[in-house]
């Protein structure tokens, strides 16, 4: 069902029934004099039933749109305006409103407050052959085959479809191709030796032998990027883009060459599913992210490949891919099977229906929200282990690094938790915090989603987890990340302790009045303490990151570095217990006042993955703070990522969130359906 588009303060509740909406900033240099009291100039609708919309944002072209003045030439710029697939506007629409249907695209100028309709591609549903229309989406055997996504860079438009394979239209030269794979008697690829004045009559198309024909003719998805010194095409004086498809079998990727190498890599072990690829993206860096579903085992794959460099095919296992980071069904495996990531696994399996690319990160959803696995995931883009976030109506897990071992203290519910309660590890692990007694829960700020411990008191009120059996190494490699806020400095104040029997192997605490630092925090794991150099006693909430690898220690206060030594050999492959708010297994030293976001792993970040976890964390706990998807679903509908506002938008029948990092900062009341797309503030959504 469509619904309405919006951001900001600016969002008008409208008629859900009448179909997928635009909505445009009133600073948007085309409506910035109007008179924005008037609905109509903020928002827009479109009565259509949209299977993908895009936003297309000629300013970011490489040419930041120049070539719309050049294309008086062309059959469409001339053609008879005012029809029923032609507005009254010559010029191409700086900015577009692409919305494809079942056999219909229609593009729609985003200048115009009012969308008017600009141009109509009618796709063809006849069983196809060589007078079909400019886009055809019908093949034998079936003859109702249906477009699935629609993208469009430096003029070109490309429209993919289940079975249609990929078109791709160029409004300046008004080339237009179809890349399918060979099926016998029935044609590869043609073109129409015509002009898109003719987009909907049925005479001109033709075959040809050319090469470049794309895996699979079943495409679920396209992205397009203009590659550092792509070739200039001489035919329109814009580089050419670089285009990948997502099919039933593979990944196509059309170089700016023309040259098609294909990324198919085999099935894991023991599974002979079907892969169905289906979702492709490029991120900022142009680096590719794919998705797989393996149908027969009802799980999917993340594959991002920060090192190809799209000269090749690749064809190896997932354990075995060279230059990706691989996610399998809940860790991550690095070319070599060198593990290097987990999030929590699901015995019901994690099949990512929706992926965007964001500016330092890529986002994943599912949207048929089996238990447990609803909401968003953002995967940090790292050279190294990557950085993990999970994001739903109910918990927001902050970044979690590399081989999480634990990811606690993420709630928003604020019902105290009582003695016997699973507090939740958001980790592969589940290995659920127990309370003993009574720890409060409250909002880490008036008006915030997330929820602080506390209440705390010695071997009264703690919780800890008994069966924690992790191997953390000899010499260890382990880092802790915890946010704390505290005024009472009466005695040492422990956010967290690990422990082997009765073998206390250290944590993070604060100090007492009565010591030689109050109110520093200090991390005394191994034969050196070292400490934060400045107090946090202030009742301010404060990011605490302590490290060890081998016998490098170092501790961060809010993003940097406080302090580091060097330490002999600590032991930690024999962990038997953890403790939140405690010391050791007499749960001494009680945290005296509030916890967290307490994340463990086997892996250590750099400084800059530090500094942003910090950074971006922080602003959960300001007041109002919203951390979690707006409404009372975890099923994710629709996924977009605007570059201009580093804004992420998120679909759910609550409505739409958008979250600003890891934050929400403002949220609709309408369902989504369908598909979100955003540029530069203007969001259109179904």
């Amino acid at each position: 069902m469509p619904n309405l588009v919006g951001t900001g303060l600016n969002q008008v509740p409208t008629n859900s029934m009448l179909g997928g909406l635009a909505y445009q900033d009133p600073e948007h240099a085309s409506i910035k004099n109007l008179d924005i009291k008037n609905l109509s100039q903020i928002n827009s609708e479109i009565a259509d039933t949209a299977v993908d919309v895009f936003v297309y944002d000629t300013r970011k072209d490489s040419d930041g749109g120049a070539w719309r003045k050049r294309t008086q030439n062309t059959s469409w710029y001339n053609e008879t305006l005012g029809t029923a697939t032609r507005g009254t506007r010559r010029e191409f629409p700086a900015v577009a409103v692409i919305v494809a249907e079942d056999h219909k695209l229609t593009i729609y100028d985003g200048d115009d407050p009012d969308l008017p309709m600009w141009m109509v591609f009618n796709a063809d549903t006849s069983a196809w052959n060589t007078n079909a229309t400019f886009i055809s989406v019908a093949y034998p055997p079936s003859d109702d085959m249906d477009i699935s996504s629609v993208k469009c860079l430096n003029a070109k438009l490309v429209v993919s479809g289940d079975q249609h394979g990929v078109v791709t239209i160029d409004f300046i030269n008004e080339s237009q191709n179809n890349r399918r794979p060979d099926l016998g008697s029935f044609v590869v690829r043609h073109k129409k030796s015509g002009s898109i004045s003719l987009r909907n009559d049925t005479s001109g198309q033709y075959p040809t032998t050319d090469t470049g024909l794309i895996v699979n003719r079943f495409v679920n998805d396209v992205a397009m990027t203009v590659l550092p010194n792509a070739p200039i095409d001489d035919t329109t004086g814009l580089p050419i883009p670089t285009i990948a498809v997502a099919t039933q079998q593979g990944v196509s990727v059309i170089t700016d060459s023309g040259t098609v190498y294909d990324l198919t890599p085999e099935s894991n072990p023991g599974y002979s599913a079907i892969k169905n690829f289906m979702q492709v993206a490029f991120t900022k860096e142009n680096h590719i992210v794919l998705t797989d579903r393996q149908t027969a085992a009802g799980f999917s794959n993340v594959i991002y490949l920060p090192f190809y460099t799209y000269d090749r095919d690749l064809t190896n296992t997932y354990s075995k891919l060279p230059d990706s980071f691989s996610y399998t069904w809940g860790s991550e495996v690095h070319n070599d099977s060198t593990q290097i990531g987990e999030w929590k696994p699901q015995s019901t399996g994690e099949e990512w229906d929706y992926l965007t690319t964001c500016s330092d990160s890529f986002a994943l959803a599912n949207g048929d929200e089996p238990a447990g696995i609803g909401g968003i995931v953002k995967i940090g883009t790292y050279p190294n282990h990557l950085m993990v976030n999970r994001i739903t109506k109910d918990y927001n897990t902050g970044w979690a690094y590399g081989l999480n071992q634990g990811i606690f203290l993420s709630d928003t519910d604020d019902t105290n938790k009582t003695n016997g309660q699973t507090d939740p590890d958001r980790s592969h692990n589940n290995l659920a915090l127990t309370v003993t007694g009574t720890i409060t829960k409250s909002a880490v700020a008036t008006g915030a989603d997330l929820v602080a411990y506390s209440g705390f008191t010695n071997a009264t009120n703690y919780m800890d987890n008994t069966s924690y059996a992790i191997n953390f190494g000899n010499p260890v490699t382990i880092s802790i990340m915890v946010w704390q806020k505290l005024t009472d400095i009466s005695n040492y104040s422990y956010s967290v302790s690990f422990s082997h029997g009765n073998t206390i192997k250290g944590g993070i605490s604060n100090g007492s009045t009565s010591s030689g630092y109050p109110g520093q925090a200090y991390f005394n794991m191994g034969n050196v303490t070292i400490y934060t150099g400045s107090r946090v006693d202030d009742g301010n909430w404060h990011c605490l990151v302590g490290t060890i690898e081998g016998t490098v220690k170092k501790f961060y206060l809010d993003g940097n570095l406080a302090s580091s030594a060097t330490i002999a050999n600590h032991d930690m492959s024999g962990i038997s217990r953890i403790h939140a708010g405690s010391y050791g297994i007499n749960h001494d030293y009680a945290h005296r006042g509030s916890l967290a976001l307490l994340r463990v792993s086997k892996s250590v970040p750099s400084a800059t993955q530090i500094k942003k976890m910090y950074e971006d964390e922080k602003h959960l706990f300001q007041e109002n703070a919203k951390a979690t998807l707006y409404g009372s679903s975890d099923a994710v509908t629709a996924l977009a990522f605007d570059d201009t506002t580093n804004l992420l938008h998120v679909g759910t029948s609550s409505g739409r969130s958008e979250f600003q990092g890891l934050r929400r900062i403002n949220n609709t009341t309408d369902a989504v359906t369908t598909a979100i797309s955003a540029s530069n503030g203007l969001v259109a959504e179904q």
